[in-house]
């Protein structure tokens, strides 16, 4: 996105592969809870998580969908003890019927994070800028 910072690591926030005949599909990468804007990871699981969610909401919005185009999704926890708070807040954001989920308990993630999501999303339309700005087709 736009708004965005620079990725600090070699990766893309997300790649688009598809076409208007057989529709889109939109790998995003694994999102931490630090804050898009001022980069500072809180050290409070239920906001990293709502900082994950939002990261995720701007990639999304960057190519004109939003979170019920997302069909699956891993969250990667630094301890299984934060499921259900994950749980709760997860489910307050992805609208019924919720897109397949994977849950893993990891030893540690990137930064001190204590939870990472990926996601992939499909979609039947993106804007031409979209394309140029994600796609490797």
């Amino acid at each position: 996105p736009d708004n965005f910072p620079e990725p600090t690591a070699p990766f893309s926030y997300g790649i688009l592969t598809g076409n208007k005949k057989r529709g889109y599909r939109l790998k995003i990468c694994g999102q931490i809870g630090k804050h898009y804007s001022n980069g500072q990871l809180p050290s409070d699981f239920s906001q990293q998580m709502l900082n994950v969610l939002n990261n995720i909401e701007f990639v999304l919005a960057d190519v004109g969908w939003n979170f019920s185009n997302v069909v699956s999704s891993r969250v990667l926890l630094a301890d299984l003890g934060y499921y259900a708070e994950m749980n709760d807040i997860y489910i307050a954001n992805f609208p019924p019927p919720c897109p397949a989920r994977e849950a893993y308990s990891v030893k540690e993630l990137p930064l001190g994070a204590l939870v990472e999501i990926v996601c992939d999303a499909e979609g039947d339309d993106v804007s031409d800028k979209s394309m140029e700005k994600y796609s490797i087709e």
